[in-house]
């Protein structure tokens, strides 16, 4: 299943054409078709996108054309100039891995904002580091090769170029959701007894930190969207204040572990009443916040009531 699903992955092809012309004896419409037979024949059927990049001036116009209308993107890179063609493929390469993260955000239902798209790039491709994410998208939006919308606030959002509205998303500030008790149990779980709890409490990127307790919770945890993740965490911190951030912005988080383990106060679950519980099934909310199991009541089978963001 893996192997399928890798070989069906996106595919980027960047040709220098400048120094690997067109063959005199090939037909220019069919080198996209050449090219696509090359890939599918090494049994890699994903969507292919194939990007030149050269000194498009010293092609004739024909030769331009049938390149164009068989789908090769052509970037005009003045000749000799090899500093400026390395910047064109840094270029695409970012913005291909930026709409990439947009397609992931809107399944995690997180806003496209600048931070959520560099956060989510860092998790799923480590070795980005380099990516400039905020010059890329100020690039890219002024040629319209990505869509920037203006929201209160001064938030910018940033969306394909084919979207004019945001998809629905969560905001991770908005304390009046409510999620079910088996996700509390199974985050307080997580804070006291899990070995990745340090890794957590030390990461300095939200989507990182949402994506740890995805991947290390139960299965109510792993069951939500990585924006509903996010905006519990976010709860955690201020409602319930089992933890702390360090410094402005995001960064390390300090558990109050006293708090965490002395939750019996209005209801909430204690810490030996969840050891009792085996990793098999779900734990019984039998000692919960009395207010939350009555909006549980009222609240349909989804985790969590969600939010949209309305301009």
């Amino acid at each position: 299943m893996g192997e399928d699903t890798e070989n069906k992955s996106k595919i980027s092809i960047w040709w220098d054409i400048e120094n690997c012309h067109v063959p005199k004896d090939v037909d220019p419409h069919f080198v996209a078709q050449n090219i696509t037979g090359a890939m599918h024949h090494a049994s890699l059927t994903g969507p292919i996108e194939i990007q030149a990049f050269g000194d498009t001036k010293i092609l004739p116009h024909a030769t331009q054309k049938a390149l164009t209308d068989t789908g090769i993107t052509l970037n005009h890179v003045p000749r000799g100039t090899l500093e400026n063609k390395l910047e064109k493929l840094s270029y695409a390469s970012c913005l291909n891995k930026i709409y990439n993260a947009m397609k992931t955000l809107q399944r995690d239902m997180l806003a496209p904002y600048a931070n959520n798209l560099s956060e989510c790039i860092q998790y799923w491709d480590p070795q980005a580091i380099k990516v400039n994410v905020k010059e890329t998208l100020e690039t890219a939006a002024a040629s319209c090769q990505v869509t920037k919308a203006q929201l209160g606030g001064g938030l910018i959002m940033y969306l394909l170029p084919d979207q004019c509205i945001p998809w629905d998303c969560v905001d991770p500030g908005n304390m009046s959701l409510i999620y079910r008790v088996d996700a509390w149990i199974e985050l307080q779980r997580f804070l006291l007894y899990d070995e990745k709890k340090q890794v957590f409490l030390s990461s300095c990127s939200r989507y990182t930190s949402a994506m740890i307790l995805k991947t290390s919770c139960g299965p109510h945890v792993q069951s939500m969207f990585v924006g509903e993740i996010s905006n519990l965490i976010q709860q955690a911190i201020i409602d319930r204040k089992w933890l702390r951030k360090v410094g402005p912005g995001w960064g390390s988080l300090i558990l109050n572990q006293k708090l965490v383990l002395d939750c019996s106060v209005g209801g909430r679950p204690r810490a030996t009443d969840l050891g009792q519980h085996t990793n098999q099934g779900s734990p019984q909310p039998n000692t919960w916040i009395s207010d939350l199991l009555r909006v549980a009541q009222k609240t349909s089978d989804k985790n969590t009531a969600r939010a949209k963001i309305i301009f």
